[in-house]
């Protein structure tokens, strides 16, 4: 991962070949003590592991696609949950037939390249556990 250009608290970065987009975003976070942030991006990928949340059953549903991927839009937020970075994060994308998917995204393997935007706020977001509904919502 490459910090491309920082400019008061906007960020621009690029991930390369091969590298896992979540934990990286998690230890430049870390780094740069970001506890609250939006961010979108787009790229390619040749592996993600994505989600579906069921309000009925209260819980998600995982799928793990492998092949060549064009991201078409990365959007999500970055919180705190009980003093730990938390990124919550979807994703749209594509394979070379056109087929469309979408979901939470749990993890991804750039490849060739990811470009992604980030705002970081001046005060920090926080989630906190619902029991109701099974999900760590803004609070």
């Amino acid at each position: 991962m490459k910090l491309i250009i920082q400019e008061k608290n906007n960020y621009l970065l690029r991930f390369d070949s091969g590298e896992e987009l979540l934990s990286l975003l998690k230890e430049f976070l870390k780094k740069e003590k970001i506890f609250g942030a939006v961010f979108f991006g787009l790229g390619a990928a040749k592996e993600i592991e994505f989600s579906f949340f069921d309000p009925k059953k209260k819980k998600y549903f995982s799928k793990k696609k492998k092949g060549q991927f064009e991201i078409a839009n990365l959007v999500g937020n970055v919180a705190t949950l009980e003093k730990e970075i938390l990124i919550h994060a979807h994703i749209t994308f594509g394979d070379k037939k056109g087929k469309t998917f979408c979901g939470h995204l749990k993890s991804l393997i750039v490849f060739p390249t990811f470009e992604l935007y980030l705002k970081k706020f001046k005060k920090k977001i926080f989630r906190k556990f619902s029991p109701k509904i099974n999900l760590n919502l803004l609070d």
